[in-house]
């Protein structure tokens, strides 16, 4: 399903009941290809849907989640990028998107700025963003308190 909102297209392919959370997401690895910068999460935060009464009904991790960016202009020592991410943010068309429903894809202005623990921050500009699994999603819930 595609929807139209200022010139920017987000499409929602078939649904998982997961939304990423950057915070406490851990990179992988952060490769390039020509113009393609593909992050692949190591382990990717997520929280599964709200039920009727708004409350998170699992939070957890998946393995095997790729976010790629295409079109992309980047500042950041990709060999750096790796590790816990501390805070980060993802806008379309200046829209900062706190969860990311999963898969997503965006075209239009997307900008990015993934900041993690070790002190290294990657800042990405790109005309579209897909955040997909290269697998079935396995899901491991987070028993924290």
């Amino acid at each position: 399903m595609a929807s139209e909102c200022g010139g920017v297209t987000h499409e929602q392919g078939e649904s998982t009941n997961f939304a990423l959370v950057f915070h406490d997401s851990e990179i992988g690895s952060v490769d390039l290809s020509g113009d393609t910068l593909v992050v692949s999460f190591s382990a990717a935060a997520v929280h599964g849907k709200s039920d009727s009464s708004g409350h998170i009904t699992a939070a957890g991790y998946v393995q095997g989640l790729k976010m790629v960016f295409t079109q992309a202009e980047w500042v950041g020592v990709l060999g750096e990028c790796v590790g816990r991410l501390s805070h980060s943010v993802l806008r379309i068309s200046g829209e900062s998107l706190t969860f990311i429903p999963l898969p997503y894809r965006a075209t239009g202005t997307i900008a990015a700025e993934l900041a993690f623990n070790n002190g290294a921050v990657l800042s990405v500009a790109a005309s579209a963003v897909v955040c997909r699994f290269t697998g079935e999603a396995r899901f491991l819930e987070s028993y924290a308190c």
